[in-house]
């Protein structure tokens, strides 16, 4: 999280996101306890086995101190093992274009990392124009392609030229480099073991594809939540004719805070079944927009967002199957009063069959109400 200069880690069975790394000061400071570590814009990462096989490392493209940093969790520890200020930690202006070991070699605001092995990192040096290799067992850099002057130049080691590369990969085999250089809008790849530079042919590459409406989604309505999401059966929606009003309204727990400048959504829309295709004989009124939190007292509860559909019959329903889909996707964070208090997101979707047989009425409305999961 280069704005907040942190290394945030994100659950994939869970989906819970938080900050493992970095107390959120812009610094160049190490520290065994996680936490109070600081980085400056970390800007990519690659992970590799540990040199002594117990474990896993991180390695950080520090962008703002120009150094490669490592980020261990077993032990617990970070390391700065190339570049930056090693006296004060809160200069940044500590850049430079030299090869050498630790503290003595200097990058200048480098973006990305790639591990080639356990003992071999890649950095993209970005704004030397450079790509490096990284020992990591010598704690020493040196350049690997790349003249330092931006340009776009194929050729051998010394003669290449890259502007502002900034992103990296590595081929399974562990021979080529795969560069971003991104001022040449162009993929580069470099020869490990030469430096020999070329530009990726791209010409064979169809274009992208525009995005996908729901009429090339064999009618399918783009979903806002995943399959993760907490699935719930609404009641039914009464439309032998007329409309019926529908109130969607999501809630806060205690202990927890809307996430600032997140934007927390909703969308609903009607389907057939069993295909979910989109059916244009059912409206639904306004039929997506923002989650607008408010305070709110109630047991159990801070904040709630509340909005109102109105959904209504255009046509001749009969044979056809219905259901309405209404979807919310919020985000909000535990309320520890700190920088990097743990943030959620948490998503619900309830689906409505349609009866167009029953006498619609709008009031009272449905309600249709969740509690966002304390976690």
């Amino acid at each position: 999280m280069a704005g907040l200069h942190q290394i945030w880690a994100v659950d994939l069975n869970t989906g819970v996101v938080r900050a493992v790394a970095g107390s959120g000061r812009e610094l160049n400071a190490n520290s065994s306890v996680l936490s109070q570590a600081a980085f400056a814009q970390p800007s990519g990462l690659t992970v590799a086995p540990q040199l002594d096989g117990s474990g896993e490392v991180v390695y950080i493209a520090d962008s703002e101190s120009s150094s490669v940093r490592s980020l261990t969790f077993q032990p617990p520890n970070t390391r700065t093992i190339v570049g930056g200020d090693p006296f004060l930690s809160a200069n940044l202006f500590a850049f430079g274009d030299v090869d050498g070991v630790g503290a003595a070699a200097r990058l200048q605001h480098p973006l990305a990392v790639v591990a080639i092995s356990p003992e071999t990192v890649a950095v993209a040096d970005s704004y030397n124009h450079k790509i490096k290799l990284l020992d990591v067992r010598r704690a020493a850099i040196t350049t690997l392609a790349g003249t330092g002057a931006p340009g776009y130049c194929d050729g051998d080691s010394r003669s290449a030229q890259f502007a502002e590369p900034a992103g990296l990969a590595v081929s399974p085999d562990g021979r080529v480099l795969y560069v971003a250089d991104t001022n040449n809008n162009a993929i580069r790849t470099v020869d490990i073991a030469s430096g020999q530079v070329s530009t990726l042919d791209l010409s064979s590459v169809p274009a992208a594809a525009p995005p996908p409406s729901p009429d090339s989604r064999d009618g399918r309505v783009p979903r806002l939540t995943s399959s993760r999401a907490t699935a719930l059966a609404g009641p039914a929606l009464a439309l032998a004719s007329g409309s019926q009003r529908c109130v969607v309204r999501l809630s806060i727990p205690t202990g927890y805070k809307p996430t600032a400048d997140a934007q927390s959504k909703w969308q609903a829309f009607a389907v057939t079944t069993p295909t979910g295709a989109a059916a244009a004989l059912v409206e639904v009124t306004p039929p997506s927009g923002e989650l607008r939190w408010v305070n709110a007292k109630g047991e159990g509860i801070v904040a709630q967002a509340e909005v109102e559909v109105e959904v209504k019959r255009r046509g001749d329903a009969q044979g056809t199957v219905l259901e309405v889909v209404v979807e919310a996707l919020a985000y909000y964070c535990r309320n520890g009063g700190g920088k990097s208090d743990l943030c959620l997101m948490d998503s619900v979707r309830w689906t409505l069959p349609v009866d167009t047989t029953a006498a619609s009425r709008r009031d009272p409305p449905l309600v249709l109400e969740y509690i966002l999961a304390a976690k």
